[in-house]
């Protein structure tokens, strides 16, 4: 049986109608009952929160696969990579990318999605993937811009921000925010997509996005505090593996895969707590 399939649905916070995927194996049904009853008062968050990261953990299991999603990490790797070298432009360059870590947050961002665009073979973690990148460039940027990280000085110039970036320490926290926010990304996207399918008047959608608000925030908290697991690994594997150039796809593909089933199984301490 067919996990995604292709809907059409009416977005009324723009006035527009947006394409989108949503899943339909019987587990996500079953969450969007029971926040339809959560509405009503009818079920606990913490109850749903639970069942939700239940969902997620088990989705998270082929995610490292994706195409969009290994595009989307590389990009963010390359960022680190090129940030040590003596000539970051000509070595972001050798692997197509045209931004540098002298661009500013708005013009990687713009480079970031054509790069990813041109290389997703699924539209549905292609998407997320994108917007977890760069949301990951602007949340870095806007951290080391304005030194909220005992970590890191103040950066006082775009180029300085992604120097923070060109060692262990900092791709470590790059990757951290990245996977974090994929995970929120997934969360919020199922919920909202399918709880909208669901709910045809306008009233009972704008009570369910309130609350799907608070859900989600609980949540991502939990996806926070869950990709700093991969810290226990991350810097050790970039200082390895970038002695000598860029890591092989393959090698990056067995990073997120890592880096994904330490996800699950701490999502899973969660679920349990």
């Amino acid at each position: 049986m067919q996990e995604w399939s292709l809907e059409r649905y009416r977005i009324n916070k723009m006035g527009h109608e947006r394409l989108g995927f949503v899943p339909k194996t019987r587990r996500w049904q079953s969450l969007v009952n029971d926040l339809v009853k959560f509405a009503d008062g009818k079920i606990d968050v913490d109850t749903l929160s639970k069942q939700t990261l239940a969902n997620v953990r088990s989705r998270l299991e082929n995610v490292a696969n994706d195409d969009g999603v290994n595009a989307a990490f590389s990009y963010l790797l390359s960022l680190s990579f090129a940030a040590k070298q003596q000539d970051p432009a000509a070595e972001l360059q050798k692997v197509g990318i045209y931004s540098s870590i002298n661009s500013n947050s708005f013009q990687i961002a713009k480079d970031l999605s054509r790069w990813i665009d041109s290389r997703i073979s699924s539209r549905e973690y292609g998407e997320l993937a994108k917007g977890a990148a760069i949301d990951t460039v602007t949340a870095w940027c806007y951290k080391i811009k304005g030194g909220h990280d005992n970590l890191f000085p103040i950066a006082h110039s775009d180029a300085d921000v992604w120097k923070r970036a060109g060692d262990g320490a900092g791709f470590c926290e790059l990757s951290r925010i990245f996977f974090a926010k994929f995970t929120e990304k997934y969360i919020s996207y199922f919920l909202e997509r399918e709880a909208s399918a669901r709910l045809t008047n306008p009233i009972d959608r704008d009570r369910l996005r309130t609350e799907l608000h608070y859900h989600v925030n609980q949540l991502s908290r939990h996806a926070f505090e869950s990709a700093k697991i991969t810290q226990s690994f991350a810097a050790g594997w970039f200082n390895k593996n970038t002695k000598e150039g860029l890591p092989s796809e393959r090698k990056i593909r067995g990073f997120l895969w890592l880096a994904f089933d330490k996800m699950r199984e701490e999502l899973r301490h969660q679920e349990d707590n």
